[in-house]
C-alpha cells in the first residue's frame, strides 16, 4: 500500500470512528458495555465494540490492511475511546480510560472475524455513504439544500442495497443521524421527494401491533426512482462510492 493511501486509510478508520461516538455521545441510544456482560434494562442487549467493529470494517481497505496489521485500527479505537472519555454521561457503562483503550482495542480485534455484515445496519451505512458520496441533484431540487441532498441520497444508497425491495425510511431515526430533536423536517424532505418524483411510497407509516397490548411504529415504505438519474440527480462516479 503506498504512502498516500495508507495515510487516507488511516483518515477515513478515525472519522468512521469520531463518527459513531458523536452519534452515541448525541443520542445516549447505542448502550455502551463489555461483550457478554448483560444488557440494562431496555438496552436490548447492544455491544458497542461490534458496532465499532463494524463501522471500521466498512471503510474501503480496511479489511486488506486489518489482515496485514491488526494495530491498523488501534488508533481509531483510541479516537472512539477519548471521544466518549470527553463527554461523559451515566449512560456509558464502562471505562474510556486511557488505561482502558488497549483492552477496547482487543475486544474489537475479536469481534473482526465475528462480523457477517460491515458497515452496521442498512440505514447507518447508506446515510455514511451519502456523506461521502452524495448525489448531484439539478434544478430544481438543487435549490432544497445540503439537508434534501443528504435524505435523498441516503434513500438511493439504500435502494441500491435492497434492489428491488422497497426501503424502510424512519423519520426519527433519520432526524436524529441529521442532528434534529424532531422528525418534523425529515418528514417534510421526504414528502418534497415524493412531490418531486425521487421516492414513490409503496406504504405509509403506520402503528403495528407486534403482540397483545404492544404495539410499535412501522416506518413507511418508499422506492427510489432509478429513471431519475440525468434528469434531476447525477449518480457519484463508482469510484467515489
Amino acid at each position: 500500500m503506498h504512502v498516500e493511501d495508507e495515510l487516507r486509510l488511516d483518515d477515513q478508520l478515525l472519522e468512521a470512528a469520531r463518527s459513531l461516538a458523536r452519534e452515541v455521545v448525541a443520542f445516549r441510544q447505542i448502550p455502551v458495555r463489555p461483550s457478554g456482560r448483560k444488557g440494562q434494562k431496555g438496552c436490548k442487549g447492544a455491544d458497542i465494540w461490534f458496532r465499532l467493529t463494524q463501522d471500521l470494517q466498512a471503510v474501503p481497505g480496511a479489511l486488506p490492511a486489518f489482515d496485514h496489521d491488526d494495530r491498523v485500527i488501534k488508533p481509531a479505537v483510541a479516537a472512539f475511546v477519548r471521544h466518549l472519555h470527553d463527554h461523559p454521561h451515566d449512560a456509558y457503562d464502562d471505562d474510556f480510560s486511557e488505561e482502558a483503550i488497549n483492552d477496547h482495542w482487543l475486544a474489537v480485534v475479536d469481534n473482526w472475524t465475528k462480523i457477517r455484515v460491515p458497515g452496521g445496519d442498512a440505514l447507518v451505512a447508506a446515510f455514511r455513504q451519502a456523506e461521502r458520496a452524495p448525489l448531484e441533484l439539478r434544478p430544481p431540487v438543487v435549490a432544497y439544500g445540503r439537508t434534501f441532498t443528504l435524505v435523498v441520497s441516503t434513500a438511493y444508497y439504500l435502494q441500491r442495497h435492497q434492489g428491488a425491495c422497497p426501503i424502510w425510511l424512519p423519520v426519527k431515526r433519520l432526524g436524529l443521524l441529521l442532528g434534529y430533536a424532531d422528525h418534523t423536517r425529515v418528514s417534510r424532505l421526504l414528502s418534497l421527494a415524493r412531490r418531486r418524483g425521487l421516492l414513490a411510497q409503496i406504504e405509509p407509516a403506520a402503528r403495528v401491533q407486534i403482540r397483545p397490548g404492544r404495539y410499535e411504529r412501522r416506518a413507511a415504505l418508499y422506492r427510489f426512482n432509478f429513471d431519475l438519474a440525468g434528469k434531476l440527480y447525477q449518480p457519484p462516479a463508482e469510484g467515489n462510492t
